[in-house]
């Protein structure tokens, strides 16, 4: 028996002048995660694929700088 993954996506904030750390502004899995992508294609924002990550950063509190 096979264990499917379920898709992760997490959408990133950061602004030099502003933020001490990057932020998570969006996270989300299954359908959220698909429409986190596919609203990151269409405004043109690369996309980076590191499950590790994404698998650590879904359980971050929103708009908290990532530690």
């Amino acid at each position: 028996m096979t264990k499917e993954k379920i898709k992760k996506a997490v959408a990133l904030s950061y602004n030099l002048k502003r933020d001490a750390a990057p932020r998570v502004i969006a996270a989300g899995q299954g359908l959220t995660a698909e429409a986190i992508c596919r609203i990151a294609q269409e405004e043109q924002i690369p996309l980076y694929k590191n499950e590790g990550l994404a698998e650590r950063l879904v359980r971050q509190e929103l708009n908290t700088p990532i530690p």
